[in-house]
């Protein structure tokens, strides 16, 4: 598998000198699933908007063997006025504007191409609908067909369920485990280390507060070892064939647990 990126010595933050977390290395091959993992404010999005291009790095060196991808990105919410008209196959189309000359708006072909994206998705259903009148989830699957109508060589998404419930982020979940099964690199930020580690070969876990980075291979990282010392809890991983099962220990000086009394994250 050739490289898509690679992380030497990589340091994060807004000045140089005061890095948020420790070095990051890492290697992220074309079609990987890489997860960006850890609690609230310990430096993932960052992280994202560094390796995207928005910050520069303030240590180290991000390499890109066969030149700079061609990201497709997916906010935590639409920044769309709700008040706005546009139906999902508009919203969708969106994403192919960058790619036009500026006098040209949305012609027929864009929309095409935003009908077969959403075909390929399973929701072609929406097409038609407003973007407005969309329940949380399929605004966000939405959203995750705009950032695919290019073809970008990868697609971000930070926090995507953020504001999801249960259901919808299952839905999402299903979504990208079958678009990253199709061949796409994917990268995901997140704070439920139960359902990203499921969907992930690869995992950057990162906690500010505790000066903490694993980067590596999914198996390599979902460790007791590794998650008690990153999240201050005890944690014990069963490692199956296709899942982790982790089992949450009592919280040591108040930091918060990766997800649960009882997390079972289905790897595969």
């Amino acid at each position: 598998m050739s490289a898509l990126l690679e992380l030497r010595e990589v340091g994060i933050g807004y000045r140089p000198g005061s890095p948020l977390v420790p070095p990051i290395n890492l290697t992220v091959g074309r079609g990987a699933f890489v997860g960006v993992v850890g609690p609230h404010g310990s430096g993932k999005t960052t992280l994202i908007r560094t390796l995207c291009g928005v910050l520069p790095p303030i240590a180290g060196a991000i390499r890109f063997p066969s030149g700079p991808p061609t990201i497709g990105y997916v906010p935590q919410q639409a920044a769309l006025d709700p008040v706005f008209p546009l139906t999902a196959r508009e919203v969708v189309a969106m994403g192919l504007l960058p790619g036009l000359p500026r006098w040209q708006g949305l012609g027929r072909a864009q929309l095409e191409a935003a009908e077969a994206v959403l075909e390929t998705l399973h929701i072609a259903d929406l097409a038609k609908r407003r973007f407005r009148q969309l329940s949380g989830g399929q605004r966000q699957r939405v959203l995750v067909a705009r950032a695919l109508v290019a073809d970008p060589d990868l697609l971000v998404l930070d926090e995507p369920a953020a504001a999801l419930d249960a259901v919808a982020e299952q839905q999402l979940y299903h979504q990208l485990r079958a678009i990253h099964g199709s061949g796409k690199s994917v990268l995901l930020v997140s704070h439920n280390l139960a359902h990203t580690a499921g969907i992930s070969t690869q995992l950057i876990l990162l906690s500010r507060e505790r000066s903490f980075v694993r980067a590596g291979d999914t198996g390599e990282v979902m460790t007791s070892a590794v998650l008690s010392e990153v999240f201050g809890v005890q944690v014990h991983v069963e490692k199956h064939d296709c899942h982790y099962d982790l089992h949450i220990g009592a919280h040591q000086h108040g930091h918060p647990h990766p997800g649960g009394a009882a997390a079972h994250a289905h790897h595969g």
